[in-house]
């Protein structure tokens, strides 16, 4: 995981990785910088935006941040928002279909329908799928370009540039494939624990 950061009096850009197992740790860490006076306010590839929560506001318990995986397309958004929003948990941002809540002063639990343990399995599932929707064509177009390189009339510098694009992203497509191994694992995992329950 790297760290920089961009800081201004009334806003800050922290880069930071986290894999799409990481949801507790990434979870806390924004509960972290909340309670050190810095409100997320915007998301990016690698890069988080927040604001400076305004000197007389203080809360009395450390803000708390949720994140659950819904595709934008879903025509359930409003719904499952509005669950969220009647519970007491602002819906802060969406990005790439993880969407990130905090938790207003006096709110309770995160609400059931998106934290049970059913839905802790779906979501998986649901990040599973999104992953393998962008990884299976990247592959076949990967294969492709491979089976095109012998027979590319390009030779030197040009041939050597297409090479080393073609490693760069045989190793982002083992990376992906590497951590959708990981997260077919845990959904496994979760889905034994809870049969036992």
């Amino acid at each position: 995981m790297g760290r920089h950061s961009h800081d201004r009096d009334d806003s800050r850009t922290v880069v930071r990785l986290f894999t799409g197992l990481a949801n507790d740790v990434e979870e806390e860490w924004l509960s972290k910088m909340d309670a050190d006076g810095w409100r997320l306010a915007g998301r990016g590839w690698a890069w988080y935006m927040f604001t400076r929560r305004p000197v007389g506001e203080r809360s009395t318990e450390r803000p708390i941040y949720r994140m659950d995986f819904w595709p934008q397309s879903s025509g359930h958004m409003d719904d499952y928002i509005a669950i969220a929003s009647d519970a007491g948990w602002e819906h802060v941002v969406a990005y790439n279909g993880w969407h990130y809540f905090r938790q207003r002063d006096g709110a309770s639990e995160f609400p059931e329908v998106l934290s049970d343990r059913e839905s802790q399995v779906a979501k998986y599932r649901r990040v599973l799928r999104a992953a393998a929707v962008l990884w299976t064509p990247a592959s076949i177009i990967m294969l492709i370009n491979l089976s095109r390189l012998n027979r590319t009339a390009a030779t030197g510098l040009v041939q050597r540039i297409y090479v080393a694009g073609w490693w760069g992203s045989a190793a982002v497509l083992v990376l992906m494939g590497c951590q959708m191994i990981r997260m077919w694992v845990l959904l496994r995992r979760l889905e034994k624990r809870y049969q036992k329950l």
